[in-house]
């Protein structure tokens, strides 16, 4: 919520729609002071590549918060939950929206499924910021090379990358010209 609360103050009559599945988040926002937030919608959905139920594993340390449909290391494959999953144009279009300003992606190794399905839709998004976690996977570097070739073929330049190699930001041409 923190990044959240820092947009509202900057751009105050600015939109936020937060998507997240998993029971920890949902009861934070759910007892989150609406009134700090009056423009802050938030669904019980994941952001995925499809329509569909999946299976979303929770994580083992019981103080983090994050699920992830993607078996890893953090997560305790024995203790899932099943959970609501969408694509971004049916949540584009269940909003009315057409375009998109800040998307803002932490879905847990899912972002090298939806990343390339929304590239492929030309849905317009000025801005990105995503956590890649190619940290998941066996070839991970390669997805995440892969990746941030594709962003690059697709109009997007990279403006910031985290120290730790893990979150980044990217602005599409359409926005710089």
């Amino acid at each position: 919520m923190s990044f959240s609360r820092a947009l509202a103050e900057r751009f105050p009559n600015c939109e936020i729609y937060a998507f997240d599945p998993t029971p920890k988040a949902i009861a934070y926002v759910e007892a989150y002071d609406k009134s700090v937030f009056p423009h802050f919608d938030f669904y019980q959905y994941g952001l995925s590549d499809n329509e569909d139920k999946t299976v979303f594993y929770l994580p083992k340390n019981p103080d983090y918060v994050s699920g992830s449909e993607i078996e890893n290391g953090g997560v305790d494959t024995g203790h899932k939950i099943e959970v609501q999953m969408h694509f971004l144009g049916y949540l584009m279009k269940m909003l009315n929206h057409t375009s998109v300003d800040l998307l803002k992606m932490d879905i847990e190794g899912s972002e090298f499924k939806v990343l390339p399905q929304i590239l492929d839709t030309g849905i317009a998004i000025g801005q990105i910021c995503v956590e890649l976690h190619n940290r998941f996977f066996d070839d991970g570097d390669e997805r995440l090379r892969l990746i941030l070739e594709r962003m690059q073929n697709s109009g997007y330049r990279m403006i910031k990358v985290s120290e730790q190699m893990e979150e980044f930001t990217f602005i599409h041409t359409d926005v710089l010209a």
